[in-house]
């Protein structure tokens, strides 16, 4: 099967003037004050988690403001439905910048699907959102980029609102073509590939691939969306598709990706992983910058605290980065989360940890090392490729060497080789890596495999060593 692997555009340094800039929000949760729908202790906090994001992303200035949806908690059945929604008219009326709302299955029901675990959406609760957010699908035109924001609960539902919004999308999208296009949606299209099962957390078919066709065909800068309270980030063809961090608290479904024991109850107040996202346009593309809000909160008639931040540059802006890093642990595993309630009782969803990716993009490091293997693996080196169109430049290191054409193949993804050798050999093998230099038009190292029969012991004890490279006294050889 032939996989089209596109290669995004670097921003240029004569780039870095933004033209314009937006912010994005999702998963607020906001509740009515001394109420809460939900048994979670950390509920009782989503209002002034989201009052603390909403008047810190006032100090960025963003034109505009797009909330990506679960606005408020209390899903529309409730009787405290309203209550919330003029709570939330509240807080996010303290953004000084205009607001567009997008409905999430909190604010106007769960997709039409019987393994859903809450009531499905229907006209009465679209008008709900209608009365109190605007709108449930809409579109405007700022700069040169024309914004798409849809009601991907009504997908699949058979309400004369998905007739309508089909229309209009098709019809929008056709008016718009050539032009730059960023949309933005409460479920994603899919978490970890196009054609994997419905759950709780995708759109389902046939509408995923319809939405996909014309993503795809009209393509599509960047997809913005919500609800799984996680960050994600993929690439589909020529668009960049990315999952928002909410401002309240993580699903401890979730909690299942990460190799260490989950923070307070069962990872949902898991603070570092709460935040909200800037996006700077550009000529040439974009930048979302994620943001970590730590689970800081805001309460009624407080002011706003000072705090000076440390403003790194993105890889993906092309500013040649001093520093690079051993990328230790995988970049493209994928976990199958177990089927477990309250959402998705019936089948087991894979996702990808990709925190390690963001925590690259927050420091600024746009060169890992890694070994060879990633290169030759399928899965990773397609992970490669996304990445190193944000930016990422990667240096393998193998210890022999006897090259697999892997390399040749995609050189693009080598910014340099390094051989590492048992240094008692060197005689014999340094000038196979300088003709290895020579054959790929690469830079090409060498190192020294130092372990623990290179190091001077005495007494009955003994330590498994190994490491590579050289030590500083040692250059003068």
């Amino acid at each position: 099967m032939h996989i089209h692997i596109p290669i995004t555009m670097v921003i240029r340094h004569s780039d870095l003037k933004p033209n314009f800039r937006y912010a994005v929000i999702s998963d607020t949760h906001i509740r009515p004050y001394g109420e809460s729908s939900s048994p979670w202790k950390t509920n009782l906090l989503t209002n002034d988690r989201a009052r603390w994001v909403a008047h810190t992303i006032n100090a960025y200035n963003p034109d505009f403001v797009i909330h990506l949806g679960d606005v408020v908690h209390p899903v529309p059945h409730l009787p405290t439905y309203e209550s919330a929604s003029r709570v939330a008219r509240e807080i996010m009326g303290s953004l000084n910048s205009p607001c567009f709302f997008v409905p999430g299955n909190h604010d106007v029901g769960d997709k039409d699907n019987p393994t859903v675990p809450s009531y499905i959406i229907n006209d009465e609760y679209i008008e709900h959102f209608h009365r109190y957010y605007g709108p449930t699908f809409q579109c405007f035109d700022h700069g040169d980029v024309h914004f798409v924001a849809i009601n991907s609960l009504a997908l699949n539902s058979g309400l004369k609102e998905e007739d309508e919004q089909r229309y209009w999308l098709e019809t929008d999208l056709d008016e718009h073509s050539g032009v730059r296009i960023h949309l933005f949606s409460h479920y994603p299209p899919y978490l970890h590939l196009p054609d994997e099962p419905s759950n709780y957390d995708n759109l389902d078919q046939p509408a995923r691939r319809w939405l996909l066709d014309l993503i795809e065909e009209h393509e599509v800068e960047a997809v913005f969306a919500g609800h799984v309270h996680q960050f994600f980030y993929k690439r589909h063809g020529e668009t960049d598709i990315y999952n928002l961090l909410s401002t309240c608290n993580l699903r401890q479904d979730y909690a299942n990706l990460f190799k260490v024991e989950s923070p307070e109850e069962y990872g949902r107040n898991d603070a570092a992983k709460l935040g909200y996202c800037i996006v700077d346009v550009y000529e040439g593309g974009h930048v979302a910058r994620f943001h970590r809000s730590y689970g800081r909160t805001l309460k009624e008639g407080e002011t706003l605290q000072h705090e000076t931040k440390i403003r790194t540059h993105y890889p993906s802006e092309g500013l040649p980065s001093p520093l690079g890093v051993h990328l230790r642990y995988p970049i493209a595993e994928v976990t199958e989360l177990p089927y477990v309630g309250p959402v998705d009782e019936f089948v087991r969803k894979k996702a990808r940890n990709d925190y390690t990716v963001l925590a690259l993009w927050e420091v600024g490091i746009r060169t890992v090392r890694l070994p060879l293997a990633d290169l030759v693996d399928k899965t990773t080196r397609l992970r490669l490729h996304e990445l190193h169109g944000m930016g990422s430049r990667y240096g393998f290191f193998m210890v022999n060497t006897q090259i697999p054409e892997v390399i040749a193949e995609h050189n693009k993804l080598v910014d340099f080789l390094e051989v590492i050798i048992p240094w008692e050999k060197a005689q014999d093998i340094l000038p196979e890596a300088s003709r290895l230099r020579q054959r790929l038009n690469l830079p090409v190292y060498v190192a020294n495999i130092e372990s623990s029969i290179h190091r001077e012991h005495t007494g009955p004890k003994f330590s498994h060593y190994m490491s590579h490279g050289f030590h500083i006294d040692d250059t003068h050889r």
